[in-house]
């Protein structure tokens, strides 16, 4: 969409018009449907730039778009006048007021999709004077503070294409460490019957067996004395 800013106070003392493109930009801030009429409208506070304002060099970075444009009824109780027009760009006061507001929530937008490693063209002066005919020139500041007129380009954003909307940065999560369970194997030695030499009785507990068997060796050897 070719944007056309009228009334910006800054660094712009002869209230020159600044324009530039932006495409991507949320249709609904511009267009809403006419239920009545069909078609779709401009909102306010956007106006229809002139089509003659436009120079051949400039032409495609247009998007035209087809509103319904309804006049007022020419005497009472008659219908209104519905008008279909093509608009190839609009206009926006953007000095004060709604049209302020507008520009700000556009600024907020192309600041939130734009990388940050990348400037955000500003919008530049549709000609250096009010009598000069159309030839973008730029406002800057030279090394003695005062300000020049430099002839620019129109700057273009591709909102969908230039630039990426930035991806949200996902907090890394901390790497726990998993404790595993290991099943315990069953100890052969724990299974196993022992049995008593002397006098022939099972144990399937080891230390009893080696207590009984301690007990019983003693015995045997003092029979035997």
């Amino acid at each position: 969409m070719l944007i056309k800013l009228a009334g910006h106070f800054v660094n712009n003392p002869q209230l020159i018009d600044k324009i530039i493109s932006i495409k991507g930009l949320p249709f609904e801030w511009f267009f809403r449907h006419n239920s009545r009429h069909g078609g779709y409208e401009l909102v306010t506070p956007w106006e229809v730039d002139v089509n003659a304002n436009i120079p051949a060099s400039i032409r495609h970075l247009c998007e035209e778009h087809s509103i319904t444009v309804v006049f007022p009824p020419i005497e009472k109780g008659r219908d209104s006048v519905v008008e279909k027009r093509n608009i190839p760009a609009v206009k926006l006061d953007y000095s004060r007021g709604p049209g302020q507001e507008m520009w700000e929530r556009i600024e907020r937008y192309l600041e939130q999709s734009v990388p940050r490693d990348q400037l955000i063209p500003k919008p530049v002066l549709c000609a250096p004077n009010q009598k000069s005919e159309f030839s973008p020139h730029e406002v800057k500041r030279n090394s003695r503070g005062s300000l020049e007129l430099r002839p620019a380009e129109v700057p273009e954003i591709d909102v969908t294409k230039s630039f990426t909307s930035r991806v949200e940065e996902k907090p890394i999560e901390p790497q726990v460490e998993k404790k595993v369970t290991v099943e315990k194997e069953d100890n052969p030695e724990e299974s196993k019957v022992w049995e008593c030499k002397k006098c022939g009785t099972n144990f399937t507990d080891l230390k009893l067996y080696r207590g009984h068997n301690l007990r019983c060796k003693k015995v045997v050897e003092k029979v035997e004395v």
